[in-house]
């Protein structure tokens, strides 16, 4: 839900493992209900995530990595605004 996916399949193919797709599995998906409104929390800890994943994944200067943290956070704010707008959640 906050890149740990993303992490475990880089991961597991960095141990020479495989990531496979079963095209036959299903997920059931709520009509709708990624244009109601989600705790602040959610939107806050999936970013948190994605600094997590770069720093961890993509170690580089302090200039490059306080770029891309003001980025992952400048886009944060502008969901938390976009999600201010929606109609509550249930």
């Amino acid at each position: 839900m906050f890149n740990e996916d993303v992490d475990w399949c880089r991961r597991i193919t960095q141990a020479g493992w495989a990531v496979a797709c079963v095209p036959e599995a299903r997920a059931v998906h709520e009509v709708g209900a990624s244009r109601r409104r989600v705790a602040a929390r959610v939107i806050l800890e999936r970013h948190r995530g994605m600094i997590r994943y770069f720093h961890k994944h993509h170690p580089t200067n302090p200039l490059v990595s306080f770029l891309a943290d003001t980025l992952i956070l400048a886009r944060a704010g502008l969901m938390l605004a976009r999600n201010a707008l929606l109609p509550p959640g249930r």
